[in-house]
């Protein structure tokens, strides 16, 4: 990178960050939220700064661009033809919610983070490797929370996984890994008050773990129709 002045010569590490790098594919447009993740890194080494910045290659990525054309529903964002949204309740991943990294030694590894799945990538080049499942704790389908906590505590990562209710409320348990990505802990499922249930952040405190439910309502019948995305059916019950 071109630096004007001069970086400290102990300023060693990467500097990483994920956001929405593609927001029209052919002539669709996606909302700012469902953009597909760009990933980008600055290392600083011996007062020098390397930047380097690559799309995260998830299967719906990999099968729009070579299509030109959005191909699955996103939580703020249709599928070009109104009547392909009817019943469609799948969404896509556009893994750009998170980026982190984690692990000791050869076991660290660089992972963009999205509710609907999370994809490993080369620390090194930014190469999409393949879906991160959590050492099998979050399999293909599960929803992962797309913001891990390092908690200071432990010195894990933790993250809840929900398991959808169907006709009864979701649930959620939470996993702890260690730093060679293994499962080192992790609870039962404990019960939220809907389903779906819109789950977002976690924290941890020396003897409890927290995450936050929004009081959110999805309409299912106005969802399912097709004609509004997924958000525009949420509403707030009266009293929440």
């Amino acid at each position: 990178a071109r630096i004007t002045g001069s970086l400290p010569q102990d300023l060693d590490g990467t500097f990483l960050r994920s956001g929405p790098g593609l927001m029209q594919v052919g002539d669709a447009y996606l909302n700012f939220f469902d953009g597909h993740a760009l990933i980008a890194g600055v290392s600083f080494r011996g007062g020098q700064a390397n930047f380097r910045s690559r799309f995260v290659h998830s299967p719906l990525y990999e099968s729009e661009t070579a299509q030109r054309t959005v191909l699955a529903r996103r939580p703020f964002t249709n599928r070009p033809k109104r009547w392909s949204n009817l019943f469609a309740i799948k969404f896509g991943n556009s893994a750009m919610h998170d980026v982190y990294a984690w692990g000791d030694g050869e076991q660290r590894r660089v992972v963009a983070g999205n509710d609907f799945g999370h994809y490993a990538l080369d620390a090194r080049t930014l190469e999409t490797l393949g879906p991160e499942t959590w050492g099998g704790a979050a399999p293909a389908g599960s929803e992962l929370a797309p913001m891990p906590y390092p908690d200071p505590h432990t010195g894990r990562l933790i993250a809840w996984i929900k398991k959808p209710g169907g006709v009864k409320p979701d649930a959620i348990r939470f996993v702890e890994l260690d730093g060679s990505f293994r499962v080192v802990k992790q609870t039962d499922a404990l019960p939220l008050a809907a389903a779906p249930a819109i789950v977002h952040d976690q924290r941890a405190t020396a003897n409890y773990y927290v995450a936050t439910e929004q009081s959110l309502r999805l309409q299912p019948g106005k969802a399912l129709w097709g004609a509004a995305t997924a958000y525009e059916a949420l509403v707030t019950p009266a009293g929440a």
